[in-house]
């Protein structure tokens, strides 16, 4: 039997689910896991050798190393000689290229050039959308046309020619009854409440909706800290919010997703949107910018246009009128299902008969 170690160096709520696919889903693999928890994040960046160093199971000999692209692959390397003859596979939820430092993360060079790094050191690398791999590469290019000296020229085809597509596939729970049209629809915005995720753009559209027959049901992960936009939010719109903050519970998460008509994205930064897809999945229409992964998994009818001209409010409300007159567009997440991308990932492991 394949052995295969497992390292989650952030592992966040979506990283969480895939390794979880991956050890239900492939048993002819003899998985090992080991994961950090999601939070310090610019620690775990740059630290998550430490933390693994002294975990016994990484001193052991097995067959395939799969690490998250924030696990510091290249440092661990060095570290375990145990994994000359393994093949290590470097699967990326995202990239450092497309993130703007942060006060948390103000070192984004640094975390750009460990992912390079980690990604020179792997023999393959695995990307959970085409926009995600295009990203990372250019910035790789940009990276190289920066530096003085040191960076080849050909590292970015390079990295190129060991790269893969593989979405991280969807949960097998999505399962939807199916629900009237009736008004008022429920818009659901399903995020984690963080800036990255647009919540100022949240605001202005909830504004403009307030005569329209919509609720919606804001309800992503909570953090400690979270943008005072969200009690702005919380405040101002309280009559028209059915559905507010995180739902622990996965059923009641489900049964909102059921009773809700279109999932709005306002995302910055979106690499596959598993929030979206798991509600197209469970029956609603996508409504989302027509940048970042969102063009490559669903269709024009369904993007809002983002000139730059600071109206996306108003062409992203515009839409949804439209929608509330003459119907919403369809849209499918199939290829995302776990039984269409068995295949690719059996071919990672060699596992194809």
């Amino acid at each position: 039997m394949t052995t295969a170690l497992l390292l989650s160096g952030y592992d966040a709520r979506s990283h969480r689910h895939w390794l979880n696919t991956l050890v239900r889903q492939i048993p002819e693999v003899e998985w090992t896991v080991v994961a950090l928890p999601d939070r310090h994040f610019a620690w775990r960046m740059g630290g998550n050798a430490f933390l693994f160093a002294d975990h016994p199971e990484l001193k052991k000999t097995h067959d395939v190393v799969v690490a998250t692209s924030m696990t510091d692959l290249a440092t661990l390397m060095a570290w375990f000689p145990e994994w000359h003859s393994a093949k290590k596979i470097l699967y990326f939820h995202e990239n450092q290229m497309v993130y703007p430092a942060s006060q948390s993360a103000p070192d984004q060079l640094h975390f750009q050039i460990n992912s390079i790094k980690s990604a020179v050191a792997a023999d393959q690398l695995l990307f959970n959308s085409q926009y995600n791999q295009d990203s990372f590469l250019a910035g790789v290019s940009s990276l190289v046309n920066r530096m003085p000296d040191g960076l080849s020229a050909k590292l970015p085809q390079d990295l190129k020619q060991k790269s893969k597509v593989i979405p991280v596939p969807l949960a097998d729970d999505l399962k939807p009854q199916g629900v009237a049209d009736a008004k008022p629809w429920q818009v659901v915005w399903n995020h984690r409440w963080e800036h990255d995720k647009g919540p100022e753009l949240l605001f202005q559209v909830m504004q403009l909706c307030q005569n329209l027959p919509l609720t919606f049901a804001v309800i992503g992960q909570q953090f400690r800290q979270q943008p005072a936009i969200f009690d702005q939010i919380k405040n101002q719109f309280d009559q028209q919010i059915s559905h507010w903050g995180f739902v622990e519970k996965r059923t009641d998460y489900l049964a909102i997703l059921d009773q809700s008509q279109v999932v709005l994205s306002t995302a910055h930064h979106e690499f596959q949107g598993l929030a979206v897809a798991e509600a197209v999945a469970m029956g609603c229409t996508p409504l989302v910018p027509n940048r970042l992964v969102y063009p490559e998994l669903y269709p024009a009818s369904c993007c809002y246009q983002t000139n730059g001209q600071g109206n996306e409010a108003e062409l992203l409300v515009k839409m949804l009128h439209h929608w509330l007159d003459a119907g919403r567009p369809e849209a499918c997440v199939d290829q995302l299902q776990w039984q269409n991308l068995k295949s690719e990932y059996l071919s990672v492991f060699k596992l194809l008969q």
